[in-house]
């Protein structure tokens, strides 16, 4: 079977950590990773527009090239308990 010509780098993993550490190997070590962030009752936000939150967490998205070649955007897009979407 003929791979395609350009595919699309794959995300093999998202997480939400208090920090990373980067180790001698360039080895990742994730500390604290959450599950869940909760925005405190009445925190109001606009579609489109950044999300700010107490605390320090870090996102680390990790990708693997696939069958992909050179740049790709890569939107990430916050989902909120209503359903609605940011971009």
């Amino acid at each position: 079977m003929k791979k395609p010509a350009h595919g699309l780098p794959v995300c093999i993993a998202a997480l939400f950590c208090d920090q990373v550490v980067v180790g001698e190997d360039k080895m990742l070590t994730l500390v604290r990773t959450l599950d869940t962030i909760n925005l405190p009752p009445g925190t109001s936000y606009k579609l489109g527009e950044p999300v700010e939150f107490g605390g320090s967490a870090r996102l680390v998205i990790l990708l693997k090239r696939g069958d992909a070649d050179g740049r790709h955007e890569f939107p990430v897009t916050i989902l909120g308990r209503q359903g609605d979407r940011t971009c």
